[in-house]
């Protein structure tokens, strides 16, 4: 096939779309740059994955899309706005319609959270988890072969499981250092 060559003249494209609303001029960008979505996108999957709060992170990332759609693509001042009053007062309907593309962002988005999704499940997969555990074992055991079996080995290697046991204990639970601090107070 014959290659033609075209010059996309980006001046004659319209850019901005714009709206009145409570008697005010709305300013709209009507396509998401590729740096706009990469931002939105990254805080957006920061958000969901927060924690182990899925329902409660999903609505924090939505909320954060709305306000970054609004701060990134329209003449809009954010920092007195709360989303609850964009949303219900009709405002993110008319800005969210007025991009170009804006759905098909969203199921970008959707589609990087199921192949993340899909990570984690591989990660915590009971073969994953054999893999792990068998490399854990093997680790283990290849250290056996340096190990001291003389007495004087083992009283060393009493003495260092005693002083891991001892931090760990430290770590897990702060009452083993108060109990410890209390034992050194009545030496």
């Amino acid at each position: 096939m014959e290659k033609t060559t075209i010059k996309l003249d980006m001046e004659l494209i319209e850019r901005t779309s714009s709206f009145r609303f409570m008697g005010g001029e709305i300013v709209v960008l009507k396509h998401l740059s590729l740096d706009t979505k990469i931002a939105l996108t990254a805080n957006y999957i920061s958000d969901f994955f927060n924690d182990d709060m899925r329902y409660i992170n999903y609505v924090k990332a939505e909320y954060a899309l709305i306000l970054g759609v609004i701060d990134l693509c329209t003449n809009i001042e954010i920092s007195n706005l709360e989303v609850d009053d964009i949303i219900s007062s009709g405002l993110w309907d008319a800005v969210s319609a007025r991009i170009i593309g804006y759905n098909s962002f969203k199921s970008e988005i959707q589609k990087i959270i199921d192949y993340m999704r899909e990570d984690f499940a591989i990660d915590k997969s009971v073969g994953s988890v054999i893999d792990k555990a068998m490399a854990k074992i093997m680790e283990f055991l290849d250290g056996l072969t340096d190990l001291d079996l003389s007495v004087e080995g083992i009283k060393n290697l009493m003495s260092e499981l005693s002083d891991s046991q001892n931090s760990i204990d430290k770590i897990i639970n702060p009452s083993a250092i108060q109990a410890e601090i209390q034992d050194d107070g009545t030496k």
